[in-house]
């Protein structure tokens, strides 16, 4: 059931330009480890495909990205999550 109350906020975490220490490369909790002065991760602002985007040299199995920050959610709302990748 879709119910709407109020006006819609735009949830959405900050751009790469920001800076990568907003976003984890572990489970995204306080302490854990981000992509920030990393060897494996660089933000590239003129790309062409995305306005301004994080480039990942894959070092493991599973490469984990997550938002270190606190969204805004109460209960009945839901989030819907997208991503845009390019792969090399």
């Amino acid at each position: 059931m879709n119910t709407a109350r109020g006006t819609i906020a735009w949830l959405s975490s900050p751009l790469f330009a920001a800076g990568l220490q907003f976003w984890s490369s572990g489970d995204g909790t306080s302490g854990s480890d981000t992509y920030y002065k990393v060897a494996n991760a660089s933000l590239v602002p003129a790309d062409q495909d995305f306005t301004g985007c994080l480039e990942l040299l894959k070092t493991s199995g599973t490469q984990l990205l997550r938002y270190a920050g606190k969204t805004p959610i109460s209960p009945e709302q839901y989030l819907k999550i997208s991503a845009r990748v390019t792969v090399i």
